[in-house]
């Protein structure tokens, strides 16, 4: 996990904050480094769905209306996990240069994890993965993994590995996109399949 660590600590998110018109090298001031990167990642995605949210709305309400807010002040969305695992791609490509980087290294971790043929304590070794995840990085590989990037054997290995368990659900954009993943992401024991018994009365 040390190339992980540096990883995030190298990340800068810049702004360039060079006046128009001005005829010099482009002036950029860091707005964000570390883990406060996925502070941003994470505003950034919510801000799409506010945005989708409300379009979405007058589309629906083409005569106006005003967008309902839940107790705590929350718009009520009318938007699916399809469309705020779109909304990630979008800000996936907006900091691909990080965002790939990262999750492509994490997701070799684990795979090493998995794959060693080591007698060791495998669920051990990815609690130690999962403990130096923040919340929002745990959130953003819950939605990176249900879209194309991340689908597939990481995704698995979540599941199986429970590596959601310290997932914070208040951060995700609906509490019911927690059904993209098995339970066992979560830390719950997974489901076992029942057969259901053959009804003797059409035999």
């Amino acid at each position: 996990m040390r190339t992980q660590s540096d990883i995030v600590r190298d990340m800068e998110l810049r702004k360039n904050t060079t006046s128009s018109g001005e005829a010099v090298q482009p002036v950029y001031q860091i707005v964000a480094s570390g883990r406060d990167c996925f502070t941003t990642f994470y505003r950034s995605l919510k801000q799409r769905v506010v945005k989708l949210n409300l379009e979405k709305w007058n589309q629906a309400n083409p005569n106006g209306g005003k967008v309902f807010n839940d107790a705590n002040g929350n718009q009520i969305l009318t938007i699916e996990l399809e469309d705020t695992v779109g909304l990630f791609k979008e800000v996936y490509k907006q900091y691909q240069s990080d965002l790939s980087h990262y999750f492509r290294n994490l997701y070799t971790i684990v795979r090493f994890v998995h794959d060693s043929e080591l007698k060791i304590d495998k669920q051990k070794y990815m609690r130690l993965i999962r403990a130096q995840l923040s919340a929002y990085e745990l959130t953003m590989l819950f939605y990176n993994c249900l879209a194309n990037y991340g689908s597939g054997k990481f995704k698995q290995y979540i599941e199986e590995y429970h590596l959601l368990k310290n997932l914070d659900m208040e951060l995700l954009i609906r509490n019911v996109d927690r059904r993209g993943y098995c339970v066992s992401a979560f830390g719950a024991p997974a489901k076992p399949h029942v057969t259901p018994p053959n009804n003797m009365n059409n035999q």
